[in-house]
């Protein structure tokens, strides 16, 4: 790998972290060298980790039901040494907010930094920001896959939602073919994530190195 200069910052990123089977923490060994090239690490984590939470808020479909793990199996992000954790994920929510809340808090006691979810709208929303080499990063994590009531309120736990809407328009000039897609994003929530990192109170969490 080239030598780094002062002014430039190595991030290495993935996502839908912690396999079902097998031991987390050796599979995550594995990849720790090439991680460890990198200044900063992110990832998407895609389960949660907790004793609390009830099946019945969760979705016995794509994962529902293997999205709650043993709350050891949370070490593989200190093992890979992932420093930034995205937890707007679709499956975020499957056991309701006592569990997303109590990973978010096992994150935070191994030094990593949990975004895009809270304990209401104004947490979910909050970015991280990290220095690495003299330079300041702001972190953000939205999700647009949620299902309905996952999203984070006033008062209400949940992740930071971009949502869109999406409508079909015919192509008039051609019968019988598919219907142009047309998304656009959700204006609330579009206007929220532009504005989330003015004034946050986590400016004063920042981590040096």
């Amino acid at each position: 790998m080239a030598e780094k200069s002062s002014n430039t910052v190595t991030l290495m990123a993935g996502g839908d972290i912690d396999p079902i089977f097998g031991d987390a923490n050796q599979l995550a060994a594995l990849v720790l060298p090439v991680l460890q090239q990198a200044d900063l690490r992110f990832a998407q984590c895609e389960r949660t980790y907790s004793e609390r939470g009830w099946p019945e808020f969760g979705s016995s479909s794509h994962g529902g039901l293997t999205s709650l793990r043993d709350r050891n199996r949370v070490s593989i992000w200190k093992t890979a040494g992932i420093d930034v954790i995205s937890m707007a994920s679709n499956h975020i929510m499957d056991w309701g907010p006592e569990a997303l809340l109590d990973t978010k808090e096992l994150f935070r006691n191994m030094g990593q930094h949990p975004i895009g979810v809270g304990k209401d709208e104004d947490e979910a929303r909050a970015p991280a920001i990290i220095e690495r080499n003299g330079i300041r990063i702001a972190f953000l994590a939205y999700c647009s896959v949620l299902r309905p009531g996952h999203q984070a309120g006033k008062g209400k736990p949940g992740a930071a939602p971009m949502r869109a809407h999406t409508s079909y328009a015919p192509e008039d000039w051609q019968p019988g073919t598919p219907a142009r897609p047309i998304t656009v994003p959700h204006a609330e929530d579009l206007q929220a994530l532009q504005s989330s990192w003015s004034g946050s109170p986590i400016a004063t969490r920042i981590s040096s190195r």
